[in-house]
């Protein structure tokens, strides 16, 4: 790799917010790899937060599965956030 491609990834990185760190690491505990809304964090900043994860290809959004913390509901049903396996 070249040094520009480095520190493309490292840029890319380092971009992420407090918030977005805190719902990676949390979910990164979890046995199922799933995130969970952190408790005081409102509907808008959770879908800000699910779809830039997403969009850095850090986490997938799917139908929740029995025993999966729900992200969000919309009219297709519940729907989890799990970890992308790298």
């Amino acid at each position: 790799m070249t040094a520009h491609v480095l520190q493309e990834k490292e840029e890319k990185m380092a971009k992420l917010t407090d918030s977005q760190l805190i719902v990676l690491s949390k979910a990164v505990a979890r046995e199922d790899g799933a995130a969970v809304v952190p408790p005081k964090l409102n509907k808008a900043a959770a879908a800000k937060i699910g779809s830039s994860l997403i969009g850095r290809k850090l986490m997938r959004e799917i139908r929740s599965r029995p025993g999966m913390p729900i992200w969000r509901a919309d009219e297709n049903g519940l729907l989890g956030l799990p970890l992308l396996e790298q």
